[in-house]
């Protein structure tokens, strides 16, 4: 039952991802195209394909952001106060209902655009904390790599899901609209099944053998005790700020920045540069846009296997190992495409596929 309990929850996680990024790629075929010739954008520079402003994209895109930077620190709260079912299966009808209400305003209406990206943004925050939660909750010890590196691959899944959807949708009879009415109603369904299927605690599940979940609970329970007694035991005040300043904490907040930043440029702007850079049609440009995500999901799973499976290095040592490479070839990468003119960039690209 866990790894029904592991899927679900990632294909609704992923359902996140895949909602934001509908826009992403929506973008080359929203409203605004046809009023805007070829002249008018060589007059005016800051217009894009859409009737978008630059200032207005940019506020579309960090909305999100600004939503999730918000929410995150109170919806951690509540999953450990509330639990993790109600307060993810909120999130996702949260996420559900201001994705299929952003056809009515998006061309008509900018602040409720806006507004409904934030909210997009604030179901988001969910995503990392329920995926510990998950981890914690339904993993047994032995399987902590594979649960979290799969949860954690999410934002791949989304792209894997919205990209082709975009795709076939934007070149078809229904047009832009059917992208964000066709991924709300995806999400809620996955969020009803989850909702079904999910408890906070496996020994409350009527599925879970008793095998599983001696499996499941194997070396938590002496661990929790031990918890307890410590928080107990401490009577102060939790020092916040001696533990933002401890060198790990800043590596991982470093290391996460450079991690995202990396993922935000391709999940935001590939399907962009693929069309109007490398000259793939709009229909092309869904499936491209997700190959190079389906690639990192399955490098993203074989880490989670491997850092189960190799002993001779200890946990700290198997995360910087793998943090490095991910980071150095990423940086590598990146760097690399500043260098290289248009027309090799095709090349190179169709030599990829």
């Amino acid at each position: 039952m866990r790894y029904v309990v592991l899927f679900t929850t990632l294909i609704s996680l992923a359902s996140f991802t895949a909602n934001i990024n509908a826009f992403n790629f929506t973008i080359l075929c929203m409203p605004g195209t046809s009023q805007l010739d070829e002249e008018t954008l060589k007059l005016n520079q800051t217009m894009y394909d859409t009737g978008f402003t630059r200032s207005d994209k940019t506020l579309i895109y960090t909305s999100v952001a600004v939503g999730s930077l918000f929410a995150v620190l109170p919806i951690s709260f509540l999953i450990s106060k509330i639990g993790c079912r109600k307060v993810f299966f909120t999130c996702g009808l949260l996420s559900s209902v201001a994705t299929c209400l952003i056809p009515f305003v998006a061309a008509e209406n900018l602040t409720l655009f806006l507004a409904l990206r934030f909210l997009q943004g604030v179901a988001f925050a969910s995503g990392m904390p329920t995926a510990g939660s998950v981890t914690s909750s339904w993993s047994p010890i032995l399987q902590h790599g594979l649960f979290i590196s799969t949860l954690t691959v999410f934002p791949v899944v989304g792209c894997i899901i919205a990209m082709p959807i975009s795709g076939v949708l934007c070149t078809s009879s229904l047009g832009w609209k059917a992208v964000y009415f066709i991924l709300s109603a995806f999400s809620f369904i996955m969020f009803i099944i989850w909702a079904i299927l999910y408890t906070d605690d496996p020994e409350e599940h009527p599925l879970v053998s008793k095998s599983e979940l001696l499996l499941i609970s194997s070396d938590k329970s002496s661990e929790d005790t031990n918890c307890d007694k410590l928080m107990e035991e401490e009577s102060e005040s939790i020092p916040y700020r001696k533990i933002l300043l401890t060198p790990s904490i800043v590596g991982v907040c470093a290391g996460a920045i450079g991690d995202f930043l990396s993922i935000q440029l391709v999940h935001v702007f590939s399907p962009i540069y693929i069309k109007n850079i490398l000259g793939y049609s709009v229909h092309e440009t869904g499936f491209v846009s997700a190959l190079p995500v389906i690639l990192q999901f399955f490098v993203k799973i074989f880490s989670g296997l491997s850092s189960d499976v190799i002993s001779c290095l200890s946990e700290t040592a198997k995360l910087r190992l793998f943090n490095t490479i991910a980071m150095w070839l990423s940086g590598a990468f990146l760097l690399s495409l500043a260098f290289v003119d248009r027309g090799n960039a095709v090349q190179i690209f169709n030599q990829n596929i």
